[in-house]
């Protein structure tokens, strides 16, 4: 089971979709909803993916986890929008025969869903809110932010390259306004290689 999706995630599902008789463990991990960071009121969370590649990546993240760890049984499902306090983002359920291997890839499967899914959060505090990033990705300010959803389809087609009209784009090296986001790559060299999978997950889909 990958789910990607704005409704309400149902953990219970998520945990029964994993359950079988030859399994001895079901370790469940839930990302929820807490309402401070750094000593500040966090009111609520937002949650803004590239879906096509989120959902990709997420089924990465299953495959490779299952050759490592040689475990079939693994859901992960995540929430998009807004997220109160309290309520769940994030589920990931391993089952395995041993509880070991359950734990390990189910922590495993977190910290690997939050480095290469292209899935950010903002945090909205009492008196403002900042976008934070997946480990590889982060988003600049809100001006520039902003500026990207108004800019993403000019942007867009710049970067498709042969048989397009390229336009410039605005931001240097490393950052890149896609998909309604502006993304900055703590290491430029491996800018490339997101863009193209994810102009070629949008040529492939009629984005």
């Amino acid at each position: 089971m990958i789910i990607l999706t704005d409704e309400p995630l149902d953990p219970v599902a998520v945990t029964d979709s994993v359950r079988a008789d030859g399994n001895g463990a079901v370790v469940t991990f839930l990302g929820t909803t807490r309402d401070n960071f750094g000593g500040k009121e966090v009111t609520r969370l937002e949650y803004e993916a590239y879906d096509v590649m989120a959902i990709k990546k997420m089924h990465e993240v299953r495959d490779s986890l299952r050759a490592d760890y040689g475990i079939e049984d693994i859901a992960i499902a995540h929430r998009t929008g807004r997220v109160d306090v309290g309520h769940i983002s994030l589920v990931v359920a391993v089952a395995s025969p041993h509880r070991v291997a359950a734990f390990e890839a189910c922590h495993e499967a977190v910290n690997r869903i939050k480095t290469i899914v292209p899935i950010w959060k903002k945090e909205w505090f009492a008196d403002g809110s900042r976008w934070v990033a997946c480990e590889d990705h982060e988003f600049a300010d809100e001006a520039e932010h902003e500026h990207a959803h108004a800019e993403r389809h000019a942007v867009a087609g710049g970067v498709r390259g042969a048989g397009s009209s390229p336009s410039p784009n605005p931001l240097p090296r490393g950052e890149r306004a896609f998909i309604g986001a502006v993304i900055r790559f703590p290491n430029p060299s491996r800018e490339e290689g997101f863009l193209s999978q994810a102009v070629e997950e949008m040529d492939e889909h009629g984005a």
